[in-house]
């Protein structure tokens, strides 16, 4: 028997990477996260799958458009639901990170330099509110699409000034892979490596999920 067309026009699926929460704080999660305009309904699967139904088309193409999207610091893979879809948790070549700059100088905070810098991680896409208005002194936050099967620098070195380059920590929310990596250096005539596009994040909610 076919399943009637209509059951996967606003239907995504997808999982967390590690341990999947409980069904509640998930759903209310989800639901300030994207915040739909109309209903969203989750069903969780039991080989760690998820997926979330919308009555609304707009609100699917918003999620499925947005993001990268994290829980907890981890990220988490959604794709539309198709009738040939099989739920196998896919080998990742990429990943959405969250870096921090611990003590990185406030100069050094505009679009131009944190994407420099973001891009000897790997691609930048966001920065967050509080980066952006320069209201937390103590570090800067910036989210970085990384290579899933390559080790995460600690370290980059910054010029900060003509003939001074400095070496800065660098702090991950959520790291995929043992680090050992040498330091990475940036000069202010680094290219980076794909275009700069450090859109605002604005702050998302971030309940307690664990079980």
């Amino acid at each position: 028997m076919q399943a009637p067309s209509s059951i996967g026009s606003a239907l995504l699926w997808g999982y967390v990477i590690g341990k999947m929460p409980v069904y509640t704080p998930f759903l209310q999660f989800l639901k300030q996260l994207w915040k739909p305009k109309g209903h969203l309904i989750l069903l969780l699967h039991g080989n760690g799958f998820f997926t979330a139904k919308f009555n609304l088309e707009e609100d699917l193409i918003a999620v499925l458009e947005g993001g990268p999207w994290t829980m907890a610091h981890r990220p988490f893979i959604i794709k539309k639901w198709s009738p040939d879809l099989r739920m196998e948790q896919e080998r990742l070549t990429s990943i959405p990170v969250w870096v921090r700059l611990p003590n990185l100088p406030i100069h050094l905070w505009d679009i131009e330099c944190l994407g420099r810098i973001g891009s000897l991680i790997g691609k930048p896409l966001f920065m967050d509110s509080a980066t952006e208005r320069c209201s937390r002194g103590t570090y800067a936050r910036i989210c970085v699409k990384v290579e899933a099967n390559k080790p995460l620098p600690d370290k980059v070195l910054v010029d900060v000034a003509p003939g001074r380059r400095e070496s800065f920590k660098v702090d991950y929310d959520w790291k995929h892979v043992v680090n050992t990596a040498k330091p990475l250096a940036m000069t202010k005539n680094d290219v980076a490596r794909d275009p700069v596009d450090l859109r605002i994040l604005r702050s998302s909610p971030s309940p307690n999920l664990a079980s």
